[in-house]
């Protein structure tokens, strides 16, 4: 037993205890002021109307009457006896306020002071005292038990935090986890519920149970990946890859290799096809990165970029890029619509495939001081950019 433990929970016996007393008392109270509402209202209206037969002032009559009704006719009911001692009618008043359906004499008193009714056309009201005194023995010893229960329910029942584990547990238990490991994984899975689907995902690809991938995962002497790398790892699973290779992705640093001959990109270490004009385009940005330029400003809408329309042109013809973009080049130059249309399908296709994580090697967009326009360069830096094979070209054709 740890220690300390007694001292909280006497502690919390005593929170509820308190709690359980405060709540007695106000629905004994409630209860006890509405049953004599309900008696009073059946008793009184019939004895104040016989008390006021053939009276001329009825004011004075009331007035005369009042302590012999109180005296004489009304009984109190006992309450709950084990929280109150009997109730005590302490006040009773009598009063004409008014006609019948007047709004004159105010609004009726609250039903644990009084009530009104009708009699004769007239409106009566009656307002009374209740002396209520809580009994502290029947108190206590109510409030300690449901204090008592209450505390053992807490300690019996799981705490939220106990609750969730427990389904944790009991989701491995139905995957196939033995009962010995469960609990420690599921301790681990309920600070990183990220890493069941991972295993779930390694276990399908490596033809494994799910013990063992997670083992496999929480496994000290293998190199440990972090948020990021445990993510391109159950991307690189899903994609179908096997399990070696996609803990090869997942280890990979974030480099942007491009092979044109195959015609695809390597993103952090898994290969992805793109289409041919967006790969081109793709790859003349990476050009652009890797030899320290600065971002391409887009050209003016009515005026297209003709020297670089033609530097992009030779880049597609030689990487075999399709002829109708490449005719476009030669004829129109480089428009700024042109530019927009590629990187949007570049940004589309990438997103689809990586998900957030395309988003290092996506475009950093600014707007040029000078011109107004929009700036667009790749955000990856450049020496984290392979496969770029003629960069001297883009160089001299550009004019640094």
């Amino acid at each position: 037993m740890r220690r300390g433990w007694p001292w909280r929970v006497g502690l919390r016996l005593l929170a509820w205890s308190l709690l359980c007393a405060l709540l007695l008392l106000a629905l004994g109270w409630g209860r006890i002021q509405w049953q004599w509402h309900q008696q009073l209202m059946a008793e009184l209206p019939p004895k104040v109307a016989a008390s006021l037969v053939n009276s001329q002032d009825r004011q004075t009559s009331l007035e005369r009457s009042t302590l012999r009704l109180a005296q004489m006719t009304l009984t109190p009911r006992d309450g709950p006896g084990w929280l109150f001692a009997p109730p005590q009618l302490t006040e009773l008043a009598l009063e004409q306020a008014g006609e019948a359906g007047s709004p004159v004499g105010g609004e009726a008193p609250p039903f644990w002071r009084g009530a009104c009714w009708p009699l004769d056309g007239q409106r009566l009201c009656a307002h009374w005292q209740l002396q209520l005194v809580p009994s502290p023995s029947g108190v206590a010893l109510t409030s300690l038990l449901m204090g008592g229960l209450l505390s053992l329910a807490g300690i019996l029942l799981p705490s939220p935090r106990r609750w969730r584990r427990w389904q944790w547990r009991h989701k491995l238990a139905r995957q196939g986890v033995s009962p010995a490991k469960a609990p420690q994984l599921a301790a681990s899975l309920q600070a990183d519920p990220a890493r069941l689907q991972q295993a779930q995902d390694f276990a399908a690809a490596a033809a494994c149970s799910l013990e063992a991938a997670l083992d496999w995962l929480a496994h000290a002497d293998w190199p440990g990946l972090d948020a990021s790398g445990r993510d391109w790892l159950a991307l690189a699973l899903r994609q179908g890859l096997a399990a070696e290779t996609a803990l090869a992705v997942a280890c990979h640093p974030p480099q942007l290799h491009f092979d044109l001959a195959a015609r695809q990109v390597v993103i952090h270490g898994l290969p992805l096809r793109l289409s041919r004009t967006p790969l081109l385009y793709f790859y003349w940005y990476a050009q652009r990165r890797r030899a320290g330029l600065p971002g391409y400003v887009n050209p003016a809408s009515h005026r297209p970029d003709r020297a670089q329309g033609q530097a992009l042109a030779a880049l597609m013809r030689q990487h075999g890029g399709h002829g109708k973009a490449i005719a476009e080049l030669e004829a129109q130059g480089l428009r700024s619509k042109t530019l927009d249309q590629n990187r949007n399908r570049i940004r589309d296709e990438l997103r689809q495939a990586l998900g957030p994580l395309a988003e290092p090697y996506l475009f950093d967009s600014t707007r040029d001081g000078a011109t107004a326009r929009y700036c667009h360069g790749l955000l990856i830096p450049a020496e984290q950019i392979g496969g770029i094979l003629d960069e001297s070209l883009l160089i001299n054709e550009i004019g640094t």
